[in-house]
């Protein structure tokens, strides 16, 4: 039977004192404060007589409180380490290369230049530095002028055939190619005309819608023979007609007011322009009819005479062909 015992034994202090926060690492990773160092500084504080689960959580929280975990640990202090600072762990500061250059766009492309014949508006458009309506050989000007947008008619200046064109009467309307004396109107090197054949009256003509809101210049060149090599047929009588209708298809009569017409004899070809222009629709007009026949005057219905037309036009003033 064991007797009472008056021996006292030791106290152990249960209060502990927080663990330590973990400072910065020297290679600038901050270390956290884990709440595990609290528990590591009670169990420090712990004695001989203590249990050993209190002693084994204070071994465990004193390793816990120095190292600090990084898990749990706060990351105010712990933020200073992601810079570095300049008297500890920060390496020295490298400048950054230069960002490579941007490459410099290339320059615009040279202009193609036009080949003779082709069609242009300023000398620069040309190899040959020439342009007269079409480029001009080098050294050598020339006079092609383009018809205008404005004018009305389809294919007015021939220069690769007649298409458009409606032809009635007796005898053919062909297409003729600048060669030797086989000029056109401007004695282009790259255009054609149109050539009647006709063995009695021949009439080519075409119609257009017009706007009694607009004006007109009307024009026609006209050679009364052959600038080639049929010099021995006869001669006939070139007259163009120029006429307003109310329809929109120049179907039925013409109106009476402002009825045009010319008349040209010479070989020669004649000024294109017609005299008077501009000409104002009258009241009522729809559509115009521009026509130019060729008569043949000789009594030889064998011998056909023949004429030739170019820059034809019904262009909406002030343009003109």
């Amino acid at each position: 039977m064991f007797g009472a015992c008056a021996c006292s034994s030791p106290q152990r202090d249960l209060s502990g004192s927080d663990g330590g926060a973990g400072n910065a690492s020297p290679s600038g990773a901050g270390v956290g404060n884990g709440s595990g160092g609290v528990a590591g500084r009670a169990g420090a504080g712990s004695g001989q007589g203590g249990t050993r689960a209190v002693a084994e959580a204070g071994a465990a929280g004193e390793n816990a409180g120095e190292a600090g975990s990084d898990t749990a640990g706060a990351p105010e202090l712990g933020e200073a380490g992601s810079g570095g600072s300049a008297d500890l762990a920060g390496s020295a500061g490298k400048g950054s290369g230069g960002g490579v250059g941007t490459a410099g766009t290339g320059g615009a492309a040279a202009p193609v230049l036009l080949a003779d014949g082709a069609v242009c508006t300023t000398n620069a458009q040309c190899s040959s530095n020439s342009c007269g309506g079409r480029c001009c050989p080098v050294g050598t000007p020339c006079s092609c002028p383009q018809p205008d947008a404005k004018n009305l008619l389809k294919n007015p200046g021939f220069d690769s055939n007649v298409s458009g064109w409606n032809v009635a009467g007796n005898g053919t309307f062909h297409w003729v190619a600048v060669r030797g004396n086989d000029q056109d109107a401007t004695s282009c090197p790259y255009s054609g005309f149109g050539r009647f054949y006709s063995t009695g009256t021949l009439t080519v003509s075409q119609c257009v819608a017009v706007s009694t809101a607009k004006s007109y210049n009307i024009s026609s060149a006209l050679s009364n023979s052959s600038l080639g090599d049929f010099t021995n047929y006869s001669f006939g009588e070139m007259q163009c007609n120029f006429d307003w209708f109310s329809s929109s298809d120049c179907s039925g009569a013409s109106l009476a007011d402002g009825a045009l017409s010319r008349q040209w004899l010479n070989v020669d070809w004649s000024p294109a322009l017609w005299d008077g222009s501009p000409w104002y629709p009258p009241t009522g007009a729809g559509s115009a009819r521009l026509s130019c026949s060729d008569t043949c005057d000789g009594t030889d219905v064998t011998d056909p005479c023949y004429a030739n037309v170019d820059e034809m036009g019904i262009t909406e003033a002030p343009a003109a062909y």
